[in-house]
């Protein structure tokens, strides 16, 4: 079956922007916290609480990258996938804030 040009101008209209919706990245957030192996995954924990604040995916780097980062407060840039409690970030560049992470001491309680 041949389609004429009008037609196949049509679909090049609807489908050229859909197409290039789907290829654009996701925006480009960042995450402070603590780098943990826990259960043999890498996690990002809350520096204050140690509780988990996302599973971390290397993203251009082997996952082997986050060992170096183990214990060490750092601030993770990539993309947040998928959503919950505990959701997965897609990490592209780590800086590092501190080489320690240990919880924040809790404030003195005045008498």
């Amino acid at each position: 079956m041949k389609r004429s040009p009008a037609c196949l101008a049509i679909w090049a209209l609807v489908l050229v922007p859909v197409c290039g919706l789907a290829l654009q990245a996701a925006p480009e957030a960042s995450r402070s916290g603590c780098i943990d192996q826990q259960d043999g995954l890498y996690v990002l924990v809350n520096d204050r609480s140690l509780e988990v604040m996302a599973q971390l995916e290397a993203d251009g780097f082997p996952t082997e990258g986050f060992a170096k980062h183990v214990g060490h407060k750092v601030t993770v840039h990539g993309s947040t996938k998928g959503g919950g409690a505990s959701p997965f970030f897609r990490v592209r560049r780590i800086d590092t804030i501190s080489e320690t992470c240990s919880p924040a001491p809790e404030p003195e309680k005045k008498p």
